[in-house]
C-alpha cells in the first residue's frame, strides 16, 4: 500500500514505504494470521501440473482459501481501520477501495517469517508458468497515470517480476528505471465482463493474454530496491496497493499452471531471450511457439532446407540458429542468400550478382526479401535483371517482378551498389541478409547460382 510521498520526491518508490512496512510489521507481530490459517480452504486441481489457488464458486474470500488480506490502514488495535470491503457471492469476490483514494487492500500470498499460501509453489521463469486469473474491472481512479486502482504482482523465487496495473481501457506494466513509472502497456476494455487472463512467464519475458489477444509482454523487471514485498520470492499479489488510485473490481479464480508454457509468435522477436519462434514444418509464413534455443546438437547427418533458405546439417542446428524447417533435404537452388554491406573494403558499394540459364518465352518470377523478412519491411535495394533491366533502379523490399523471358541464355540479377550505382540515403537502404528466389521450370531452377561477388 502506498501514498505519493516517495513518488513526488523521486522516483525511489512507489510511495510512503514507512507507512507500508509499519503497517506490515505489526501485523506479522500478531497472532491473526496463525488463527486464520485454522479457517483455510485448500484446493488442489485434478490436474497434476494446475494448482487452483483461489475458486470463487466456494462464495468465500480469498483469504478463506489460503490468501492474507491486508488493508492500510490496519483494523483496530493496529490502526484506524480502512474503509475498504470485500464480499464474497455470485462466484466471485467483490473488492472496493472506492471509498477512499488513500486507503489499499489486497490478498498476498506470502508474508514474510509468518505464513504463505499452502498451495503457493516455487515460480520458476527457467522452466516456464502461468498464472491464470478471472476478473472484471467495474470502476477504476487514479491521479497520476503512474498508479492503477487494482495492480497484479508476480515475483519469481529468484527476485525477477511484474507489476501490472489494470484501468479501464488499459492494462500496463510498472518499470523499474526509474522505479514504478508506466512503461509498456497495451489497451484493453478491462470491464466488459469476468475477463480470463493468462500471466505467462518464460525465461526473461512476460506475455499477458486473454483468449486469443496478446494484451502486452515485455521483460521481466527488478523491483527488489523498494524492499518488502518485492524481495519476496514466489510472491503474488491482487489488489489495491496504492494511496494514488482506487477501484472495484470482481474476482473469480486464481490458479498456477507449472510447467514450460506455449506463448504464441509470428517472429523470433516475439520471443524471449535464449528462444526462437519455432513453425510446424512447410509452415514458414504460419503462427509458431516460443521455444527454447538448444545450446548443442548430436552430430547428425540429416539435411534440412530451413525457413531462411538456406541448408543445415538436421533440424537441431537449425533450431541453433534460430531457423524453423520448411522441408526435409537439402534447400533448392531456387532460393539463394547472401548479405548486403558486408564487403570489407566498400560496404556501402557492396554488390551481389547471381545467374541462371532461361529458355525464350518462358515467364520467370523473382522474389528478393531481407532475412527474416520484417528486417527490411520498406527499406530499398539497387536491383537490376539483364537484359530487362540494365539499370540498377530502387526496390523497396519485399520485392517481386515476374518476367517472360526474351531471349535464351544466361540472364544475370544484381544487388547492391558498383561505382556510379543508385544513390540512397543510409535511413532508407537495406544491409544486411537477403535471400533472392527464382521460380521457373526445374531446368532453369536447376542452373540458378551465385556469380559475382556473392558472399
Amino acid at each position: 500500500m502506498r501514498t505519493e510521498a516517495q513518488h513526488n520526491s523521486e522516483v525511489v518508490g512507489k510511495g510512503d514505504s514507512g507507512r507500508f512496512l509499519r503497517a506490515l510489521n505489526i501485523f506479522f507481530r500478531t497472532t491473526l494470521i496463525a488463527v486464520a490459517l485454522l479457517a483455510m480452504v485448500l484446493i488442489r486441481n485434478s490436474y497434476a501440473d494446475t494448482i487452483t489457488l483461489y475458486d470463487g464458486s466456494l462464495n468465500t474470500t480469498p483469504d478463506n482459501q489460503g490468501w492474507l488480506y491486508i488493508t492500510d490502514p490496519l483494523p483496530p488495535p493496529f490502526g484506524p481501520g480502512s474503509c475498504a470491503t470485500q464480499s464474497a457471492g455470485g462466484d466471485v469476490t467483490h473488492l472496493d477501495t472506492n471509498c477512499s483514494t488513500g486507503d489499499s487492500a489486497g490478498y498476498f500470498s506470502k508474508v514474510p517469517l509468518q505464513s504463505s499460501h499452502p498451495l503457493m509453489p516455487e515460480l520458476d521463469r527457467a522452466a516456464g508458468f502461468t498464472i491464470s486469473f478471472e476478473v472484471q474491472i467495474v470502476s477504476e481512479f487514479h491521479n497520476n497515470d503512474d498508479r492503477a486502482g487494482f495492480s497484479v504482482i508476480v515475483i519469481t523465487h529468484d527476485l525477477k517480476g511484474i507489476e501490472l496495473g489494470f484501468w479501464t481501457d488499459e492494462i500496463w506494466a510498472q518499470g523499474d528505471i526509474p522505479l514504478f513509472t508506466h512503461a509498456e502497456g497495451g489497451f484493453f476494455d478491462t470491464t466488459s465482463g469476468m475477463i480470463d487472463y493468462r500471466l505467462a512467464i518464460l525465461g526473461d519475458d512476460y506475455y499477458l493474454s486473454a483468449g486469443d489477444v496478446t494484451i502486452v509482454n515485455g521483460q521481466l523487471r527488478d523491483y527488489t530496491s523498494f524492499g518488502n514485498p518485492y524481495d519476496i520470492g514466489d510472491f503474488v499479489f491482487f489488489g489495491d496497493d496504492t494511496s494514488s488510485a482506487s477501484a472495484s473490481i470482481n474476482l473469480a479464480s486464481i490458479s498456477h499452471v507449472d510447467r514450460s508454457i506455449t506463448v504464441d509468435c509470428s517472429i523470433n522477436g516475439d520471443c524471449g531471450s535464449g528462444f526462437y519462434c519455432a513453425k510446424v514444418e512447410g509452415d514458414c509464413d504460419g503462427a509458431g511457439v516460443c521455444t527454447v534455443i538448444p545450446e548443442s546438437c548430436l552430430p547428425a547427418d540429416d539435411p534440412i532446407c530451413g525457413c531462411d533458405g538456406r541448408t543445415y546439417a538436421n533440424d537441431c542446428e537449425a533450431a541453433m540458429a534460430g531457423v524453423s524447417v520448411d522441408y526435409q533435404g537439402e534447400c533448392s537452388t531456387s532460393t539463394l542468400c547472401s548479405t548486403l554491406g558486408n564487403d570489407r573494403v566498400r560496404p556501402s558499394r557492396d554488390l551481389d550478382v547471381f545467374r541462371f540459364y532461361g529458355t525464350e518465352g518462358e515467364s520467370i518470377t523473382l522474389r528478393l526479401e531481407a532475412d527474416p523478412p520484417e528486417r527490411g519491411t520498406g527499406k530499398r535495394v539497387p536491383f537490376a535483371f539483364s537484359p530487362h533491366l540494365m539499370r540498377r533502379r530502387p526496390v523497396t523490399l519485399p520485392f517481386e517482378i515476374t518476367i517472360p523471358l526474351r531471349a535464351s541464355g544466361y540472364h544475370y540479377v544484381s544487388l547492391g551498389d558498383s561505382r556510379g550505382g543508385v544513390k540512397l540515403s543510409r535511413g532508407e537502404k537495406y544491409m544486411g541478409d537477403y535471400c533472392v528466389t527464382l521460380d521457373a521450370s526445374p531446368e532453369t531452377e536447376a542452373t540458378f547460382m551465385r556469380y559475382l561477388d556473392v558472399e
